[in-house]
């Protein structure tokens, strides 16, 4: 289908249908979805482009995260406006009416597109501090690896520790250790090894002896005093 026959089927299309008709084109037509992409962003309000491109920094997200990272009281109002508008946004989880619960996410070819949107419209140091809000409105709710991988974003070693420090304990003895352990080796050795607590939570992010797998050979040792503390404690129990 050419570009101009495509952007007539669009033409044709009631604005509450754009979203559908945009999300049916195989991602292999990425020239064709950006071009009319395009065209649909050009006829929205400048206030709603920035609302959806600064969400879409974050994979998943629900009205009352967005209130508060994006400090925007009516984010709720915007989402449905959004829904309303027939634009990419697809619900995941749906809460119950009125409880700003319900989790959606933008077409994976619409936020790569709003991302680029964010990159030309926000200052870099700004682009930084919304990672780093979303990282800590994740951390916040409880999904520390989503957090870690806005941190990450950002290479914020500092606020990935401190996530760890303060949300990684309950963790430990549960199958999400080995997620724990992998971000604790991704810290840099002086960073890591200085922190007590992150030492002490790498030993316990080890699994039992009997299940422990060889460390590969680029990682950096988990070496500190607290660690040795820490997993003689655990053969002493």
């Amino acid at each position: 289908m050419s570009i101009q026959l495509a952007a007539r089927a669009l033409a044709r299309q009631q604005p509450d249908q754009y979203g559908h008709y945009l999300a049916t084109l195989d991602t292999k037509q990425q020239g064709l979805f950006d071009y009319l992409a395009s065209e649909v962003l050009a006829d929205l309000p400048r206030d709603l482009i920035e609302f959806m491109a600064r969400a879409a920094i974050a994979e998943q997200f629900d009205a009352d995260l967005l209130a508060e990272t994006l400090d925007e009281p009516q984010a709720a109002r915007l989402i449905g406006r959004i829904r309303q508008m027939g634009l990419p946004l697809t619900p995941i989880d749906e809460g119950e009416a009125g409880d700003n619960l319900s989790v959606f996410r933008f077409h994976p070819l619409w936020r790569r597109l709003l991302l680029e949107q964010l990159q030309r419209l926000t200052p870099a140091e700004m682009r930084e501090q919304l990672q780093r809000r979303f990282g800590e409105g994740f951390a916040r709710r409880g999904n520390l690896e989503t957090a870690l991988g806005h941190f990450a974003a950002i290479a914020d070693d500092d606020a990935i520790a401190r996530a760890l420090r303060a949300h990684a304990w309950p963790l430990i003895n549960t199958p999400r250790r080995d997620s724990i352990r992998s971000w604790l080796e991704q810290l840099p050795a002086e960073l890591r090894d200085s922190d007590p607590s992150c030492c002490i939570c790498g030993g316990g992010a080890w699994p039992p002896r009997n299940q422990r797998r060889p460390l590969r050979r680029s990682a950096a040792p988990l070496s500190c005093t607290a660690v040795k503390v820490s997993m003689a404690a655990s053969c002493a129990r």
